[in-house]
């Protein structure tokens, strides 16, 4: 059950690894997967056979260098904005315009990441995606866990982060 929640993720990883960016500077190579263990989980998962093996691996080497770009990119513009936020004196236009180029930028890779996403699902069969929509549900509630159980640890002065838990 756990494994199945975490081969959805593979896929999200796998994107992100090649450069698909949902959250600044974060990869999946951090995570110490590479592309080709992912799509291994995956086919034993979903028990993909041989062409939809070629066919994803295909998918993920035609957009990798695009989206590895992409990627080097944001990481570049958020670091800017860091060092920006930072700087003395205040540049509040200059601010702006970094901010909006990482968010244009981020919005283009979340795109790029979900169309990879929708790409790899046209290579499955009906039942592989439902089972991969089942993997992905139990992903975002493993993931919603998180969130709540980092959000009941206190922060460094003792108190907890209260502002989702009317929406919880």
């Amino acid at each position: 059950m756990r494994m199945m929640n975490y081969l959805w993720g593979a896929v999200v990883i796998a994107s992100i690894s090649i450069g698909a960016q949902a959250f600044p500077g974060f990869s999946g190579r951090d995570l110490g997967m590479d592309p080709q263990q992912m799509i291994n989980k995956l086919s034993v998962k979903l028990d993909l056979t041989e062409d939809q093996r070629e066919d994803i691996d295909a998918i993920l080497n035609e957009r990798s260098s695009t989206m590895e770009s992409q990627r080097d990119e944001l990481k570049s513009a958020h670091h800017a904005l860091k060092e920006a936020s930072a700087a003395e004196p205040f540049d509040e236009a200059g601010l702006r315009e970094l901010a909006e180029r990482a968010s244009e930028l981020q919005v283009e890779a979340i795109v790029q990441g979900a169309k990879l996403r929708a790409e790899v699902r046209q290579v499955l069969t009906p039942a592989q995606r439902e089972k991969m929509g089942e993997m992905h549900g139990k992903m975002q509630e493993r993931r919603q866990h998180m969130k709540k159980k980092h959000r009941a640890r206190p922060d460094r002065y003792g108190k907890r982060d209260k502002s989702d838990d009317a929406t919880d």
